[in-house]
């Protein structure tokens, strides 16, 4: 293999998580959708999963999918273990950088820019992260690499389950008092690498692992259907961790990134992994071109929508039919629901704005095979 392969079933799984998260951007908080598509959040101290917290960490399993891949072809180049570092470092200041400039674009309406901006987390960051953690994990030894998954989840169970902190004696499921937070506020930056960054890592390495059991040559039928039983019991103990007593039980939360919501979504993204690859490579039932182009364009229209979602569709004020201020996105609805049923408004606004991303990537990989040509 001279140059890093493409595969469509993981470009789709791509280009499906990204239309999820367009989805529910655009739904989530939707009184006109079901509740549980927006994001769970806090929930009282209860915590909880929606369909949009499941979205983010499935860019991280297939962050290491696509780790395993880059590694592999380094590798198979004949480049040394100090270069593939070098490159890895380089793409993390690239996408860490990318997630800044996001950051920006949230936060500059509300107050001032400063350098310090660079210290904030977000999801392109923390992807930089998992990714850089995860390529160099890649060029040990694979019980090594097994080590690491256990032992980062072993951290986030101890530190969200048993670990105390201050005068509490007990872990409290809010989001101002709990040790992560605790950890958090004393050391910054560099505590959430190892916080909500470790479990985060720990799901990069195990999509790694998946990609290899399933596009690795040397990996076998067996395998996969080893992986596919894997996956099933993955959801099926996060979902009974979840359901145990404290301090044992682990709620499933994005917000804590709790040791049960990475073993979830560990499974579902295994699952999501052999089936693609099943329909689409091995079997060739389905080619899902919009999903693969989608997926392979996910930096450029992920870069571009979130772009125009802070800035445009959630910060620009219109107003809305009973002349009140609106967001543009909620004054968009409100002015197509005043001329038809408000249910039927919103689901149009999200479906052409689900469309508008596919639009963009297809006419992106119409370009770049018209470049490709012209080489």
């Amino acid at each position: 293999m001279k140059h890093l392969e493409r595969i469509a079933s993981l470009d789709c799984f791509r280009g499906i998580v990204i239309a999820l998260m367009m989805f529910v951007n655009c739904a989530g908080g939707d009184s006109h959708f079901p509740h549980w598509i927006g994001h769970r959040g806090w929930n009282d101290g209860r915590q909880g999963i929606g369909l949009a917290d499941v979205v983010f960490p499935l860019f991280i399993f297939i962050m290491g999918a696509g780790a395993w891949l880059t590694v592999r072809s380094a590798k198979s180049k004949g480049l040394s273990d100090l270069t593939i570092i070098k490159q890895a470092v380089l793409r993390f200041v690239a996408l860490y950088l990318c997630g800044t400039i996001l950051k920006c674009a949230a936060l500059g309406f509300d107050q001032p820019l400063s350098w310090r901006i660079l210290l904030q987390w977000d999801i392109l960051q923390m992807l930089a992260w998992t990714g850089l953690v995860t390529k160099i994990f890649l060029l040990t030894p694979t019980w090594l690499r097994c080590s690491m998954i256990m032992i980062a989840i072993a951290w986030k169970w101890y530190l969200l389950g048993f670990m105390t902190f201050g005068e509490h004696t007990t872990h409290m499921w809010t989001p101002q008092a709990n040790a992560q937070r605790d950890i958090i506020s004393r050391f910054g930056w560099f505590a959430v690498a190892f916080t909500q960054g470790a479990g985060a890592s720990a799901l990069c390495m195990i999509g790694a692992e998946c990609a290899r059991q399933v596009f690795d040559p040397q990996h076998g039928e067996k395998s996969r259907r080893l992986l596919l039983a894997a996956g099933i019991a993955a959801c099926a103990t996060a979902i009974a961790w979840s359901m145990a007593p404290s301090p044992i039980g682990m709620p499933l939360s994005k917000d804590f990134f709790t040791s049960s919501f990475i073993v979830l979504n560990a499974g579902i993204g295994a699952l999501l992994l052999i089936t693609l690859w099943h329909v689409i490579d091995h079997y060739k039932l389905f080619c899902f071109t919009p999903l693969v182009a989608l997926g392979k364009h996910a930096l450029a229209v992920y870069m571009t929508a979130e772009l125009v979602w802070r800035i445009a569709l959630m910060r620009w004020k219109v107003s809305g039919p009973d002349f009140s201020e609106m967001t543009m996105l909620t004054g968009i609805k409100a002015h197509l629901g005043s001329w038809m049923n408000p249910m039927i408004a919103s689901w149009i606004v999200v479906t052409f704005y689900v469309i508008a991303w596919f639009i963009f990537a297809h006419i992106r990989e119409n370009r770049l095979r018209a470049a490709n040509n012209r080489a």
